[in-house]
């Protein structure tokens, strides 16, 4: 797919990085669904990969698609969440 057909199925993207030299494998990435503190560690380590929850797509030097990393929901710390009220009363 190119990159235009991509921006038309799945709109503009949240944040976008280029790559850090002309030996990359990869021209540019963009990511769906980043958060402040994603953006800022694209802008202050852009050679370091995304994070699992985001929907990233590679492209090469001709826009091409390269690869897709589709978001993954973390999975919880702990069973409870911290919204929830506790389950026992404290004492």
């Amino acid at each position: 797919m190119s990159r235009a057909e991509v921006l038309t199925h799945l709109g503009p993207p949240s944040s976008e990085v280029d790559a850090p030299d002309q030996a990359s494998p990869w021209a540019a990435r963009c990511h769906w669904g980043d958060t402040l503190g994603t953006m800022a560690t694209h802008a202050a380590m852009p050679d370091q990969p995304p994070p699992p929850q985001l929907w990233t797509v590679w492209f090469d030097r001709h826009d091409r698609v390269m690869a897709v990393q589709t978001g993954q929901a973390s999975a919880p710390s702990s069973p409870q969440a911290p919204w929830e009220p506790p389950k026992t009363l404290p004492r």
